[in-house]
């Protein structure tokens, strides 16, 4: 389920997409004509917003943050992307990708994907056995951005790093021991940011297999940022000017 009017607007553009029926309320209609020359709409169910907001909880049990804003998709997750396929098809005048080092929270997953779609991220990488599956907590946290970046799920994240750096990829670890300045993320062509579990932080051997490690400099008294507010802070600073 996709729910929430830019995570389903992009679903709905996205080709690659199969969505299934669509329950939208009836001031929503206007909406869905208006982007439905993108492509053919499927079945479309119209049901008022309180009707709509009850099925959405039942069926998430009982989640009260789903704010679906009148509309939700049916669909079927996108298809995965093969690592190997996606370098070989790569075309960024200068990619950069977010690798996720066990995040286990859709949300965050979620922010770090708007983040990519914002700063203009190439695709995120994460390991199968700790990433949640697509869900529409995942998407709705997007807002759309789901649907133009693709999350692309390793067996093992260090070896699809050692893969990433025989194509080129400086691989910047985030890290509260890195030495390395945050400035000195847009000096590399090809960049890989690899960010830790909220907690835990990055793994020994996901230290080991990155070229150098970046701290965020935050003020000592200060938590820790939040993984998906410090993926932005990477992302930002991974900006060239122009």
């Amino acid at each position: 389920m996709i729910w929430g009017r830019h995570a389903a607007e992009e679903a709905l553009k996205n080709r690659q997409r199969q969505a299934l029926k669509i329950y939208i309320s009836p001031d929503m209609t206007d909406w869905l004509k208006a982007i439905s020359p993108a492509r053919e709409i499927p079945d479309v169910v119209v049901i008022d917003k309180p009707a709509l907001s009850s099925a959405l909880g039942a069926t998430l049990g009982g989640d009260e943050k789903a704010v679906h804003q009148g509309v939700v998709v049916i669909a079927r997750p996108l298809p995965q992307v093969n690592l190997h396929d996606w370098l070989d098809d790569l075309q960024d005048d200068r990619p950069v990708v977010m690798l996720l080092d066990q995040i286990t929270d859709a949300r965050n997953i979620g922010a770090i994907m708007r983040s990519a779609r914002a700063f203009r991220a190439s695709a995120l990488i994460a390991t199968d056995r700790h990433c949640p599956d697509e869900s529409g907590m995942m998407l709705r946290t997007a807002s759309g951005a789901a649907e133009h970046i693709p999350l692309i799920r390793v067996v093992n994240l260090a070896r699809a790093m050692e893969t990433l750096q025989d194509h080129g990829f400086m691989l910047a670890g985030m890290a509260a021991q890195g030495t390395t300045p945050l400035s000195d993320l847009a000096g590399h062509d090809r960049l890989g940011i690899v960010m830790g579990a909220e907690g835990k932080g990055l793994r020994r051997l996901t230290q080991d297999h990155a070229d150098l490690l970046v701290r965020i400099p935050i003020d000592d008294a200060a938590e820790s940022l939040n993984v998906s507010n410090a993926a932005a802070v990477a992302l930002y600073a991974a900006q060239r000017d122009g």
